[in-house]
């Protein structure tokens, strides 16, 4: 295994490598995060981790920032390469092994935060890039590869999606609570009708009056 890192040293090859490596097992699956995660760190250490010290999402975060992904719009710079790193670092992630369930709120809370760095590295390397078009399609392609991978980030890797604040509060949450309020709120008492009244019987002093009216 070790032979085949040191032999493939070209980041697009790599990225085509572990494309064509099928995930139809777990060790399968494992294998190819490990091998990815070598490649994208140039560390072949990663290739013997146990899984469960194989995802750090800080490091990751950390090496996102090194010249190697600097963005620098006034310089040459590699998009090719740039879109096999993420495309490489896209499976090496994979599920980004959250904390099982069970774990506490504070566990779960500390590893989304990690999440949300990572993501707003991404999102940062990813408005850094100016397309224009089928004219550049290197940067094109590098571009969608990162708003692919901060998307996953956010809506597979997380535990929980993000709440979205707005200036005017939650607004998912305030409908939840309208709802709520909606759903256990008392009807107010209605008003009791009078019951209908009888219709008198006509006196003999009204039908005397009737027949005299009529006379």
């Amino acid at each position: 295994m070790n032979a085949l890192f040191d032999s493939l040293t070209d980041v697009t090859l790599r990225a085509q490598l572990i494309q064509a490596i099928p995930a139809f097992s777990a060790r399968l699956t494992l294998f190819r995060r490990r091998l990815a995660l070598a490649f994208f760190f140039d560390n072949s250490s990663y290739l013997s981790k146990p899984q469960q010290d194989l995802v750090n999402l800080g490091t990751i975060s950390h090496r996102l920032t090194t010249p190697k992904f600097g963005i620098k719009r006034d310089k040459e710079f590699n998009y090719t390469e740039l879109a096999a790193s993420i495309s490489i670092l896209n499976v090496g992630v994979g599920s980004g092994d959250p904390p099982l369930a069970g774990m506490n709120e504070k566990v779960e809370n500390a590893f989304n935060d990690q999440v949300d760095e990572l993501s707003r590295r991404i999102k940062t390397m990813s408005t850094s890039i100016i397309d224009n078009g089928a004219s550049q399609l290197k940067k094109t392609e590098a571009k969608e590869i990162l708003e692919s991978f901060n998307f996953r980030l956010m809506y597979a890797v997380r535990t929980r999606p993000k709440p979205k604040n707005t200036p005017f509060g939650n607004p998912n949450l305030d409908r939840n609570r309208k709802i709520y309020e909606y759903s256990h709120k008392t009807a107010p008492p209605t008003k009791k009708q009078a019951p209908p009244t009888k219709k008198q019987a006509p006196t003999e002093s009204t039908n005397y009056e009737q027949s005299g009216a009529t006379e």
